[in-house]
C-alpha cells in the first residue's frame, strides 16, 4: 500500500493547555509549506479540523536527529521549565543562524530571486546557498572556514549592501 505523506520542516512555535481539557501545539513552517495546508482547508471547504497522523523527528543543528528529544524529563527538569513556550524560532548561533534565518525571510528570498535571476516564484533559498557554498548542510558555515567565506562574499556582504541601499539598515 502506498501512503501519501508530505515532508515539511517546522518549528516548534509554543504549546499550551487549555481551560476546557484540550492541549494546543503550534508550529512555524516555511511559507511555501503553508501551500500544503491551505490546499487541505480548501478541499474541506473552507474549514479545518483535517486529521493527520505524523511521525516526529527533533533534528539538532547538525541537521542530525536529536536522541535525547525522546526522553522524558525529569523531575528537576520539569520544575525548572517555563510555564510558557517562546514566542520566537530559535535560530542556531553564527553564520548557520544567519542562514537559516535569512531563508525563513520574505525579503532576502526575494532578493535571492533577482540577484540569481530564478524566473520561478517557488524555490528553496537553502538549496542555493548549499550550492554557491559548496555545502550539504547550514551548519559547515560555522566550522568549514571556505564555506564561510563564500557565504559572506556572495550573500552576507551583498544582501547587507541591498538592504542599506534599500533604506531597510542604517
Amino acid at each position: 500500500m502506498s501512503v501519501p505523506a508530505q515532508q515539511i520542516e517546522f518549528w516548534l512555535a509554543g504549546w499550551r493547555k487549555t481551560h476546557s481539557g484540550g492541549s494546543v501545539v503550534s508550529f512555524w513552517v516555511h511559507d511555501d509549506d503553508l501551500a500544503y495546508f491551505e490546499a487541505a482547508t480548501v478541499r474541506k471547504g473552507k474549514m479545518a479540523g483535517q486529521r493527520y497522523v505524523g511521525y516526529l523527528v527533533q533534528i539538532g543543528d547538525d541537521e542530525k536527529p536529536d536522541p535525547k528529544s525522546v526522553q522524558p524529563l525529569t523531575e528537576d527538569e520539569k520544575a525548572s521549565a517555563a510555564p510558557h513556550a517562546k514566542t520566537k524560532p530559535h535560530f542556531p548561533d553564527g553564520l548557520c543562524g544567519l542562514a537559516v534565518k535569512w531563508c525563513e525571510d520574505p525579503h532576502f528570498k526575494e532578493w535571492v530571486r533577482r540577484e540569481w535571476n530564478i524566473g520561478v516564484r517557488e524555490f528553496d533559498p537553502r538549496e542555493v546557498i548549499l550550492g554557491s557554498c559548496g555545502i550539504k548542510s547550514r551548519t559547515e558555515l560555522n566550522t568549514n572556514e571556505n564555506a564561510a567565506d563564500l557565504f559572506t562574499a556572495i550573500f552576507r556582504t551583498p544582501y547587507a549592501d541591498a538592504r542599506r541601499a534599500e533604506g531597510l539598515d542604517g
